[in-house]
């Protein structure tokens, strides 16, 4: 059986309320609530409406409830958009990996021109060194998209292509990927080289990042 959401069951339960309420006297609008309200799944109750549609064009009473049929399916419409709109608005907050341009790693991790090197952020990172058309960096990519979610708050995950920012690969000597650079926010960065599995991936962030 489908489950009908909250919103949903409370466009049907209005639904019930004025079907009973039209029904008082009238033993075959009557047979059709009791018919109605016998479905229990919603796709069941939607199936029954609109097979009920179908040849009430022409009584009187029956047109009375295709306009509440009416009303019934703009309101679940609009309760089914209301809540695809607010799980958007939640899933986009989910942590994730960020691809960064040679601009904005200067901007926001380290800024190679400057000797120093001094790291620009305010969380631990993850600088993940790959490239589109490296086997090994897509495998530790759903990984690495997973912890970014699952340390959300505690530590960011950038990636950055090789090919594309050749200044920063040449900067830090990435010769070999998927290169890994641990970045705390106080102490030296770590860099490790090659594919690892997830285990690994959490004990080099405890390691090197949230010791």
């Amino acid at each position: 059986m489908t489950a009908i959401d909250p919103n949903e069951n409370t466009a049907f339960f209005l639904m019930e309320g004025l079907l009973s309420v039209l029904c008082l006297n009238n033993l075959k609008l009557k047979a059709i609530y009791n018919t109605f309200t016998s479905y229990k799944d919603k796709e069941k109750r939607v199936t029954f409406l609109c097979f009920f549609i179908n040849f009430a064009q022409t009584d009187k009473d029956m047109k009375r409830i295709l306009t509440l049929t009416a009303a019934m399916f703009l309101t679940i419409g609009a309760f089914a958009a209301c809540n695809n709109s607010n799980r958007s608005s939640d899933n986009s907050q989910t942590a994730s990996v960020i691809e960064l341009n040679s601009e904005e790693f200067n901007k926001l991790v380290y800024n190679i021109n400057d000797d120093s090197l001094i790291y620009l952020g305010d969380k631990p990172a993850i600088v993940d060194f790959t490239a589109t058309w490296c086997g090994p960096c897509k495998r530790i990519s759903p990984i690495l998209e997973e912890l970014a979610a699952g340390y959300d708050g505690e530590i960011v995950i950038y990636k950055v292509d090789v090919d594309k920012c050749r200044d920063i690969a040449n900067a830090f000597s990435i010769s070999s990927i998927p290169a890994i650079m641990y970045i705390p926010v106080n102490g030296t960065p770590q860099m490790t080289v090659g594919a690892r599995d997830k285990a690994k991936f959490i004990k080099e962030i405890q390691t090197y990042l949230l010791k």
